[in-house]
């Protein structure tokens, strides 16, 4: 009942958090057969998501959706008379823009699921930097393959997953300026990530009086360099227990305990440095620990959901605190829901989630876990016809040491073998953050022909810190305004068109020479992304993107540009 009326807002509101595509957060489309199974039960009163979806990287990559995704109930029901239990889909564009996707069930019974998948996104071509005319070679190698089980046991569902990250790139951001008089950065060296994930649980699916969801998470993450070619990169394991145990009371209601333990080790070799700041900051071992008693209730209107959160982090100061679990929403007629949601918490700031949202932060740095005490949202949605719908919604969220990044040189080593890779790194600039948005999304839906997103939100930032001598801060790369634009037509023939428009305003940027600090104003995004999709047959369609047709030039983080506008093209098979 919580997903249709809160996934929009529940998100943090990070807007660069997209450089790579995760599995578990994949955009569905009807060819990823052998992943489809695996979605959690959603109510969705809302259009399906277009298949286009702006990217902020520097290579065409698929993001988060900003339309909500199609019910995994109508996915089952398009996919329940074909016998297809593959895909294939492979496009290649200029600028060597290639992606590669594959997958296949070889189980999907009413027992048993069992699915395996492979992608790959490639990109190599120079990009012109938004400083000055200079161009500098850009290249991205990311492939991720994994491997899904489930089995049901009639009482309880086990389920299993491995999965693998390579991450190929170099350091092509503009080269920030540094009082040191020695050679540049060789930016034709490769840096190499390398992530792997294996999860397991078991699930009880609500079947009886006492329920229970038990889940296991392990992620190892290692870097092959850090800024210097001579110094092995950091190495970091990271294991989650997590849990989540209720029992049903009379009527509808249940009282329930969650919790999760994490554990994290570290394996750094320090180099010898000609500063008194050390190189591998902050990678002590640490343990997070959180629990979480509630009470849930349901009448027929209305559904609340009242908790409470006890956390505490090694790594924080405080090292403890409390912050609501609450989320309610209530139905007084049919074309109107609202809904509160009331939440926070510890955020998980370890490198196998830092590599998701910013491949060019500094391996010097472990970036610190924060805690957010409040995150709350209220919200209104109301539809004015049958289709169309509204959502307006507030919120507010402080966050205590939350990371920003700011851009810097690195530090200057000493040592024959030290070849410097990089020479604009992002490093977390620690503030204290408070947050007040407002926005709306209207969202429309004609038949299966044509459907529509806008989507507006306003953010006002506040930031804060103990450290003396600092002014004139803000909440770095973090927009004031975001705008999102989708809207597909499907056509009688087998021919789909998709346009999407995406813009940030007013971002600024922190930049540290090592001996001031700047302030930059960021030039707005400002990207139109168009593509096609012609079926021949149910197995075979042909497809064309179109990226940043309004031929903007921006920056990503400072001195790392996206591309200007290019083109790929491919074709999809479903076997």
């Amino acid at each position: 009942m919580f997903g249709f009326s809160l996934k929009a807002q529940t998100g943090k509101d990070s807007t660069l958090n997209r450089e790579m595509t995760l599995e578990r957060e994949y955009n569905p489309t009807i060819r990823d057969a052998s992943r489809l199974n695996f979605l959690p039960e959603v109510k969705e009163p809302v259009a399906n998501k277009s298949v286009v979806t702006f990217s902020s990287f520097a290579i065409p990559f698929n993001v988060q959706p900003s339309i909500v995704t199609l019910p995994p109930s109508k996915l089952f029901s398009d996919l329940a008379s074909s016998y297809k239990k593959g895909y294939l889909v492979v496009g290649v564009g200029p600028f060597l823009n290639a992606e590669i996707d594959l997958g296949y069930r070889f189980l999907d019974t009413e027992k048993d699921r069992l699915g395996i998948y492979v992608s790959n996104r490639y990109a190599s071509g120079k990009i012109k930097y938004v400083q000055d005319d200079q161009k500098q070679k850009m290249k991205v190698n990311d492939t991720w393959a994994g491997i899904n089980y489930e089995h049901d046991f009639s009482n309880f569902m086990l389920y299993t997953g491995l999965k693998y990250t390579f991450s190929g790139f170099n350091y092509y951001g503009y080269s920030i300026p540094t009082v040191y008089s020695y050679p540049g950065a060789d930016k034709s060296i490769d840096q190499n990530n390398n992530l792997i994930d294996f999860n397991i649980g078991v699930n009880s699916q609500n079947h009886g009086l006492f329920n229970y969801l038990v889940d296991l998470d392990y992620s190892h993450f290692n870097q092959k360099y850090a800024t210097y070619k001579g110094i092995k990169g950091p190495k970091e394991n990271r294991a989650k227990f997590s849990w989540d145990l209720n029992v049903n009371l009379s009527g509808e209601s249940k009282a329930g305990l969650g919790g999760a333990m994490k554990v994290f080790s570290y394996d750094t070799t320090e180099p010898v440095t000609s500063s008194s700041v050390p190189y591998f900051q902050d990678y002590n071992g640490l343990t997070d620990f959180s629990l979480r008693p509630y009470y849930e209730i349901e009448g027929d209107v209305w559904k609340v959901h009242l908790g409470l959160q006890y956390y505490f982090s090694s790594h924080l100061d405080p090292k403890s605190g409390f912050a609501p679990d609450i989320a309610a929403e209530y139905q007084p007629v049919d074309n109107t829901v609202i809904y509160l949601l009331a939440t926070g918490g510890l955020n998980d700031n370890a490198f196998s989630q830092i590599f998701y949202e910013n491949r060019y932060i500094s391996p010097q740095y472990r970036i610190k876990d924060s805690a957010t005490p409040l995150d709350a949202t209220l919200g209104v949605r109301y539809s004015f016809i049958n289709s169309f719908w509204l959502d307006i919604f507030t919120g507010y969220r402080y966050t205590k040491q939350e990371h920003f990044y700011m851009q810097e040189s690195p530090l200057y080593l000493t040592g024959s073998d030290y070849t410097r890779i990089a020479d604009n790194l992002s490093a977390p600039d620690y503030l204290d953050a408070k947050v007040f948005k407002i926005g709306g999304n209207l969202k429309y839906k004609y038949t299966n022909t044509f459907e529509a997103e806008l989507k507006l939100c306003y953010y006002n930032w506040s930031v804060s810190t103990d450290e003396e001598g600092r002014s004139n801060l803000h909440a770095w790369n973090k927009p004031d305004i975001t705008i999102d634009v989708n809207a597909g037509y499907k056509f009688e023939i087998p021919l789909r068109l998709d346009l999407a428009y995406h813009s940030e305003m007013g971002r600024k940027a922190n930049v540290f020479d090592q001996s001031s600090y700047q302030v930059f104003d960021m030039k707005n995004i400002n990207e139109l992304n168009f593509s096609a999709t012609y079926s021949l047959s149910d197995a075979l369609s042909f497809y064309a993107k179109l990226n940043n047709l309004l031929c903007q030039t921006y920056d990503l983080w400072y001195g790392y540009p996206a591309q200007n506008v290019n083109i790929i093209a491919g074709v999809s098979f479903k076997f």
